[in-house]
């Protein structure tokens, strides 16, 4: 498989993964792997936006991005009605890590 075409594991129409993003889907799931590697590569986007670059339903991206911050993988901070989401350090780690294998 060419490293940019989607896997079986791929959310519904999301881009194809990093090598990283597949390696943690492993461990996170598919889609929280997806959106943790969309916020390193973008931080402060809003949900709204996240649920736009993944495919995934906008209630979907809300309950990942809980997810990812119960884990100190993402943090939030609110702006107006929004939410921005960006990574925390040891998401950053996490992702280099799992780049370098």
């Amino acid at each position: 498989m060419a490293a940019n075409e989607p896997t079986a594991d791929s959310p519904p129409g999301a881009a194809a993964p990093h090598h990283e993003v597949r390696s943690l889907a492993k461990v996170l799931g598919a889609a929280r792997a997806l959106i943790l590697r969309v916020v390193a590569d973008a931080p402060g986007l809003t949900t709204s936006e996240l649920a736009g670059r993944t495919a995934l339903s906008l209630a979907s991206v809300s309950e990942h991005a809980t997810t990812l911050r119960e884990a100190g993988l993402m943090s939030s901070q609110r702006d107006g009605q929004r939410h921005r989401h960006f990574p925390t350090s040891a998401a950053i780690a996490l992702l280099d890590a799992s780049n370098n294998n």
